[in-house]
């Protein structure tokens, strides 16, 4: 259900969605080599636009 709100957020507001899998409340934690490439990617994305 989650995933699916964020999914339609995210197409209709043009964010990018990183999806961590086997992570629940606390990517961090739970996946961090994962939610690390996320980040990074999400860090890339954002410096690209400027």
């Amino acid at each position: 259900m989650r995933l699916r709100i964020a999914a339609t957020a995210s197409q209709q507001y043009g964010w990018p969605l990183h999806v961590i899998e086997d992570a629940a409340d606390d990517p961090a934690v739970e996946q961090p080599d994962a939610f690390l490439a996320a980040l990074r990617a999400a860090v890339a994305d954002d410096a690209a636009e400027r």
